[in-house]
């Protein structure tokens, strides 16, 4: 699994930590009842909670008018819409296209578990602080005190429901891309995010693509009171000092 690149050198362990909107979500949790839901769900989302909703969830290539490249579209006589680009100004404002999203809609179904990875220093004993606007997640969150054996426990459960599947789970870090740094074809897929804001969250995710379930999947159950631990994100900010299996550990400045 490939560190992401926007943590320090020195921070090379990490644990993980969910977090909820209601109380009855996170005991959901810690029970060892994962709900997740679709990519399509995090497309429209207006809630107080924002931090959640993203309209490029499930890309695969995001074409952008930028760097002298424009794109634009025409109509086949099937009715099918091909879009193209064009070096230079499109004369026809209307037959201009800004952005376009490719393969939404192929993994508009596939399911995701998010998580904030929390990292850890061994050299020093210390943990990177970790960022406020976290509250917008939710006021609750589920500390994994033991990330190997909890990615242990999902990887066994996957390979149970095997045939449920279309594919085995994608486990690994977001890579965030920067607004800045989008280009005329910029390729992503389940594990990539326009950055716009998003970076603080540190997401480490797992993805399931399971058929012929459509919205929400709720019936993915393994152990996993043993090695959670609930606690109010208020209180997680607060904390200057972590003691993880009998090892103190500092924030970091």
């Amino acid at each position: 699994m490939e560190k992401p690149s926007y943590i320090p050198p020195n921070y090379t362990h990490f644990m993980i930590i969910k977090f909820f909107n209601n109380k009855c979500y996170m005991d959901q949790f810690i029970s060892g009842r994962f709900y997740m839901n679709c990519l399509s769900y995090f497309w429209n989302i207006i809630e107080e909670h924002c931090g959640r909703s993203d309209i490029y969830e499930g890309t695969e290539e995001l074409l952008s008018s930028v760097n002298g490249v424009n794109y634009t579209f025409r109509i086949t006589q099937s009715g099918e819409m091909v879009i193209f680009p064009i070096k230079g100004d499109i004369t026809e404002k209307s037959s201009s296209i800004s952005e376009v999203a490719r393969g939404r809609g192929k993994n508009a179904e596939k399911k995701i578990l998010s998580f904030y990875s929390l990292w850890l220093d061994f050299n020093r004993n210390t943990f990177l602080k970790i960022s406020p606007k976290l509250k917008k997640l939710g006021k609750y969150a589920a500390f994994i005190v033991n990330t190997p054996i909890f990615l242990s426990r999902i990887i066994d459960k996957a390979k149970l429901i095997r045939n449920e599947m279309n594919s085995d789970p994608v486990i690994g870090f977001v890579r965030y891309i920067n607004k800045s740094n989008v280009s005329s074809r910029t390729k992503m897929n389940v594990m990539t995010k326009i950055e716009d804001g998003y970076i603080y969250q540190n997401e480490f995710r797992i993805s399931f693509d399971m058929k012929n379930i459509t919205g929400p999947y709720e019936d993915f159950i393994i152990k996993n009171d043993d090695i959670c631990v609930p606690v109010l994100t208020e209180d997680l900010l607060r904390y200057k000092i972590l003691d993880i299996q009998g090892r103190i550990f500092s924030v970091s400045d």
